[in-house]
């Protein structure tokens, strides 16, 4: 056998020391740390973006299930259950919120049974059954203001950064604000 010299020792020894390997560590720990916190971002952004798509989506169908009934209506709307419940009289043969157009006049009545916004029509004092018209509303609230109706919805997904909790929606009762214009 030969005998170790410092030439041999060094040539024959190979690997990584310890302060290597830790260093190392160090720097694959970071990168994996870095990895998670991006996505870990991107996951919290993607779920906003879609509870806002989703609220958007309430908050649109709202606007326009409201526009129609409360801008064809000639009669002024009853706010009713505090301020909980709006109650929209039609004449006949005008779109009713479950589509179908009644050959008589009828009052619509638009409450919300969370997540369910329904609608009911009474038509000769003969109330239907309830009609789904909308999912994803946990609360609305109605408010009247001369010949403007303010509606406060809750949306269900609405990300908690939104002060308030409430999308407020604003419509003018056209053909009423119409009839005075021209009765006067």
């Amino acid at each position: 056998m030969l005998p170790l010299t410092p030439t041999l020792t060094k040539q024959a020894v190979k690997g990584f020391s310890l302060v290597e390997v830790m260093v190392a560590l160090a720097i694959s720990t970071a990168l994996v740390l870095g990895v998670f916190g991006v996505y870990s971002s991107i996951s919290t952004t993607i779920l906003t973006s879609k509870s806002l798509e989703t609220t958007q989506e309430v908050v649109r169908f709202s606007v326009q299930v409201f526009s129609r009934s409360l801008k064809q209506s000639e009669m002024e709307p009853s706010i009713v259950a505090n301020g909980s419940s709006l109650v929209v009289e039609q004449v006949a043969n005008v779109k009713a919120c479950d589509g179908s157009i009644p050959v008589k006049p009828y009052k619509e009545t638009y409450v919300v049974v969370s997540p369910l916004l329904q609608c009911t029509l009474t038509i000769d004092g003969v109330v239907s059954a309830p009609k789904t018209i909308l999912t994803g509303i946990t609360a609305i609230a109605f408010q009247r203001e001369d010949d403007l109706m303010h509606i406060l919805v809750s949306p269900r997904f609405l990300p908690e950064s939104f002060v308030g909790g409430q999308v407020k929606i604003d419509i003018a009762l056209t053909r009423i604000i119409l009839s005075k214009a021209f009765s006067s």
